[in-house]
């Protein structure tokens, strides 16, 4: 069997194309966007997305709070019964 010799012509230049796409982003970036990018805009207001069964905090869509000692009560029984069994 012959060997074939390896040249820069068979490879994949998707990987090539995605680096020089992230790095002309990374540039956009650094030079401008930074500058004046103030993130995305809701188009609902506060009230209205509470009324659709979503939490608010501060004008700002997050997740419902967590009741920390419910959830360590939670652990505490799960380990219990790992243990015990």
């Amino acid at each position: 069997m012959a060997m074939r010799q390896l040249t820069l012509f068979p490879i994949d230049y998707a990987v090539v194309i995605l680096f020089g796409v992230f790095m002309l982003s990374a540039l956009s970036w650094v030079l401008s966007a930074r500058k004046w990018f103030k993130g995305p805009i809701p188009n609902i207001s506060a009230d209205e997305m509470a009324k659709a069964g979503g939490h608010v905090l501060g004008g700002i869509h997050s997740e419902p709070p967590v009741d920390k000692f419910k959830t360590k009560r939670l652990i505490n029984r799960w380990t219990q019964n790992f243990h015990e069994s």
